[in-house]
């Protein structure tokens, strides 16, 4: 039945004439516009865009690490000059902070995709400069809270992707790149990751074509999906990549 509606209804009433045939069927309960979901904040914004947060999960973080007077972080200093040094720490709830971090960024902040991708890898063997890196990132998500992703048709525009890489950031002991990439929808941003690479690069050039070769997997995956779903992709997809 939920074809035959998508088939006839408008886009207008689309969702209303789901909804009736659902409850003609089940025992369920209208709440309404969504407004917060699995620590996820939502607001409509318009027919086209709704924006996504987690602005409580951030502050239920703080709570728990106990930095809620902690000074604001208004930007993150960038992951390279951050010395790596002192004895190894397992005192510190390092796993659970980074278990969090990772949680934000995964959905919500591409902003700090890639440094928390960094101290991810030192989970086994923390050391105090590490346990003090990862609550200026979450002292950042507080002063921060409030920016949210927007969701929708921005800008109307096709597939688009980004891809960059950081050639062997110091203090990787096996001289691994970074790579990074973002995709983007209609000017929503919708997939998107920081990760060091699997084999070390011998140049900076080396460096980017991996990376370029992860976002174009990336992209080839979702134009699949998306052609799943109906949608209508203009082909080829523009990636852009930093070619300095």
């Amino acid at each position: 039945y939920v074809d035959d509606i998508l088939l006839s209804a408008s886009s207008s009433d689309l969702l209303q004439q789901v909804k009736q045939q659902l409850k003609d069927r089940l025992d369920i309960k209208d709440l309404g516009e969504i407004d917060s979901f699995l620590h996820f904040d939502f607001e409509v914004k318009n027919d086209k865009c709704i924006a996504m947060s987690q602005k409580s999960y951030i502050e239920k973080l703080v709570r728990t690490f106990g930095l809620e007077n902690a000074s604001p972080q208004h930007r993150l200093p960038p992951v390279d000059t951050m010395k790596v040094e002192g004895e190894v720490n397992t005192d510190v709830p390092f796993r659970q902070i980074i278990g969090g971090l990772l949680y934000v960024a995964n959905w919500t902040r591409p902003d700090i995709a890639a440094v928390v991708s960094h101290l991810s890898s030192y989970t086994s063997k923390p050391t105090f400069t590490h346990w003090k890196y990862a609550k200026q990132v979450l002292s950042y998500l507080s002063t921060t809270k409030d920016k949210s992703l927007l969701l929708g048709d921005l800008d109307g525009s096709n597939l688009t992707a980004y891809s960059d890489a950081n050639f062997a950031p110091s203090g990787d002991e096996k001289r691994r790149s970074q790579s990074g990439g973002l995709v983007k929808l209609a000017g929503s941003s919708i997939c998107w990751f920081s990760r060091k690479q699997k084999t070390p690069s011998r140049s900076t050039t080396t460096a980017e074509y991996v990376a370029l070769s992860e976002i174009t997997t990336e992209v080839l995956w979702l134009q699949h999906l998306l052609e799943e779903m109906g949608f209508d992709i203009a082909y080829p997809t523009t990636i852009f990549e930093d070619c300095q």
